[in-house]
């Protein structure tokens, strides 16, 4: 092939065309990267639509749950106060009952000592207990334990109890044992009485001997 032809070939004028212009293969470059850019951006814009419809779809899921949240706090709550003011109750006829049981003791221990009245033990454990409660709402008795000496167990039970004989501290013989017993019904010392604790019946007793 000779030379000539070679270089009056179309492939050649095509090259010689477009180096001499280079302006028009920038703009080719151009297009295409346009071409891109169009693609890319509807992309995009079909990505946030998407976005947005899901976005707006949530705040119903979101009511939804916040209903059954409202339905869940309206079931559990009575129940969970409840057992929260049960433990403040036990807890609360529980120091009561320490309450009683220390003022026995310390009625005991002064009433045990030589010179001192029935009533002033009885008034030393009213002294004890007026945290709690009023001398009115306080049944206190002192009685005589000499069935001790005998083998015999102290009674518990306010009916017993009561049929004790009543001993008067100031005469009592040397070595004599007597019981001081103190009860009260919760539901006249409780600052909030569930059902079922109204009734109920607290009781603190100390038995010693006199000196």
């Amino acid at each position: 092939m000779q030379t000539g032809q070679f270089l009056g070939s179309p492939s050649v004028e095509k090259l010689r065309f477009t180096l001499q212009r280079p302006h028009l293969s920038s703009y080719w470059v151009k297009r295409a990267m346009s071409s891109s850019f169009t693609t890319s951006t509807a992309r995009i814009g079909r990505f946030h639509r998407s976005q947005e419809q899901g976005a707006r779809r949530v705040p119903r899921r979101r009511r939804r749950r916040r209903g059954a949240s409202v339905v869940e706090v309206a079931f559990v709550m009575p129940v969970f106060f409840l057992f929260i003011f049960f433990i403040m109750q036990f807890g609360h006829a529980y120091m009561v009952r320490n309450m009683l049981s220390a003022a026995c003791r310390n009625a005991a221990r002064l009433g045990s000592t030589s010179g001192v009245t029935s009533a002033e033990a009885a008034d030393k454990a009213y002294q004890v207990l007026s945290p709690v409660a009023v001398p009115d709402e306080i049944d206190l008795i002192i009685k005589d334990a000499s069935m001790m000496d005998e083998g015999q167990s102290v009674p518990t039970s306010e009916e017993e109890c009561n049929n004790l004989t009543d001993i008067e501290l100031s005469s009592a013989l040397p070595r004599q044992a007597f019981l001081v017993r103190a009860q009260v019904r919760y539901g006249d010392v409780a600052f909030l009485v569930l059902p079922g604790f109204a009734d109920l019946e607290i009781v603190g007793r100390a038995v010693t001997r006199h000196e």
